[in-house]
């Protein structure tokens, strides 16, 4: 995608729509092209966000709608957030204040 800056990028993703914004907001990084010998940093930018896949083909329009191109789909098998509640909830249940602690003690 075309832009100023990679926060005029992402503002204009952000203030679009907020399904864009993805988990925590998008990831804009710099792409560098050659013409000839030179490498430079031009005003593109690659944009990544995860979507939920019911949203894709509403999302994949928008960002075209934007400027985009080039849209590439990768599935996400899975994704870590904050520990869980329920899963520091098990622990403290089980007594397991340090989990790696207590897998290494039981490989020993």
């Amino acid at each position: 995608m075309r832009g100023e800056s990679q926060e005029d990028v992402a503002r204009i993703i952000l203030d679009s729509d907020p399904l864009l914004g993805g988990l925590q907001g998008p990831t804009v990084s710099r792409v560098f092209t050659r013409q000839g010998d030179v490498i430079t940093d031009g005003a593109f930018y690659a944009i990544t966000i995860m979507i939920p896949k019911d949203d894709l083909y509403r999302s994949i329009k928008q960002i075209r709608k934007l400027g985009g191109s080039g849209v590439i789909v990768s599935p996400c098998t899975y994704v870590y957030e904050e520990e869980p509640e329920r899963w520091t909830s098990l622990l403290k249940e089980l007594g397991i204040e340090d989990y790696d602690e207590f897998v290494n003690s039981i490989e020993s």
